[in-house]
């Protein structure tokens, strides 16, 4: 599950895909473990599990600016609406955010 153009801002919010190569990359890293959580109960308990995996690898990326989690958790795509002025789209605007 990958976090894509779709993403709407909340922690559940459709069906994404995690690549399964570059989410071994991630494997064995710590991710941030929530306090609670909060999930559409129209999901199934594995779209929700993804979901929030994909999740908990974008807040990992914040935590550490370890690329690792960004190729985990966000398309090569993926745009944010919001960037201040000079920043670059895609993950690239990330890790240069990070």
């Amino acid at each position: 599950m990958k976090l894509s153009s779709a993403w709407c801002g909340s922690l559940i919010c459709g069906p994404l895909a995690i690549v399964p190569t570059q989410a071994a990359q991630t494997r064995g890293l710590p991710l941030p473990q929530p306090e609670s959580i909060t999930v559409d109960r129209s999901l199934s308990k594995a779209d929700a599990a993804q979901m929030i995996k994909t999740a908990r690898l974008f807040y990992a990326f914040w935590d550490t600016g370890n690329a690792a989690y960004v190729a985990a958790a966000v398309d090569s795509d993926f745009r944010d609406n919001t960037l201040p002025e000079g920043r670059p789209q895609g993950p690239k605007g990330l890790l240069y955010a990070s």
